[in-house]
Parts: C-alpha cells; structure tokens; sequence
C-alpha cells in the first residue's frame, strides 16, 4: 500500500467527520489515527491493523497484480488485515453517526510497519 492509499483512508474518514491525523513513522510511511472524544476521556476502545504487506518473495508468480481462481483472490496482501481494516473503519464511522458522544474515546489505529520491525506500533 502507498502513501496515496494511506491519505485515502484518512480522507474517507474524515468525510465522516472523524479527526485523523498521519503520523509519519517513515519517509512517505504515516500512520492514520482516528478518533472519536467519549464522554470517560480516561477510558479508550481501540481498534488496531496495519495497512502495509510484507515483501513478496521469488515463489509469487505476480504478487502486485491479484488474480481470481477457483473463487479465491490471490495476490500480496489479499488475506491480510484489509478487510479488518475496512470492517473497522465501518464500526468508527457508525459511531460518528450516533449523533451523541460514546462513552469510551474511539480510536482506530491503522499503522504501517506492524509485522517487520514494528516500528509503526513502538
């Protein structure tokens, strides 16, 4: 995933209203934080993933172009946390949409960087 994708899960998000901010972890490599203030400051619900793949390797056919077979999608990061992903940043947009404050602060963390190093969740 590249820094454009990145800025689209931020910009998605604040559509909804949500306050993001990038956190830039590594040249062209930011982290989006997105939360919603709760009415208990001191308590927090946080949702975590990462948005990045790990490298592909020399077995992968094609790993940046996904291929459908036998109903199955394959390709780097096909199965990965992309659909936690999407299904996350759905649950923080339905509370945006409450119309009130949760009672926890929100967060979603959507960090790069998560399965290597981890210099994204340090």
């Amino acid at each position: 995933m590249n820094v454009g994708e990145r800025v689209d899960v931020a910009a998605q998000l604040r559509r909804t209203g949500i306050h993001v901010t990038l956190d830039e972890v590594l040249p062209n490599r930011p982290n989006v934080i997105a939360s919603i203030p709760g009415n208990s400051p001191e308590q927090s619900l946080l949702f975590e993933t990462h948005l990045d793949t790990v490298m592909p390797n020399a077995k992968m056919r094609n790993p940046f172009r996904p291929e459908v077979r036998d109903g199955a999608v394959y390709g780097l990061g096909a199965c990965d946390a992309k659909g936690c992903l999407a299904a996350m940043m759905a649950a923080i947009e339905a509370v945006s949409q409450l119309g009130r404050s949760p009672s926890v602060t929100v967060v979603l963390a959507a960090v790069v960087d998560e399965e290597y190093q981890y210099r994204g969740v340090s």
